[in-house]
């Protein structure tokens, strides 16, 4: 959000104005992005086979992977 409004500055100082308040702000939704590719909560448990095992040894057979987190928000301002 402050991305937003640092540009909507920007880009209305050059034509004279300023910026108002914001008058609607969402989150722009993409399936594709945030379905974080087949991961549960973006966490992959690799070499785990069974639950009954007790966990023993468990620490051993986890591993993290590093996921990219993207946010879309729309933003529209009114114009002073």
């Amino acid at each position: 959000m402050k991305a937003a409004k640092d540009k909507v500055d920007y880009l209305l100082t050059a034509i004279g104005e300023q910026t108002g308040k914001p008058l609607v702000i969402k989150e722009i939704e993409d399936n594709i992005s945030n379905a974080l590719y087949g991961n549960v909560a973006g966490i992959v448990l690799r070499g785990a086979t069974t639950v009954s095992n007790n966990f023993k040894g468990l620490e051993n057979q986890i591993s993290f992977i590093k996921i990219k987190i993207r946010y879309d928000i729309f933003a529209r301002f009114s114009i002073q």
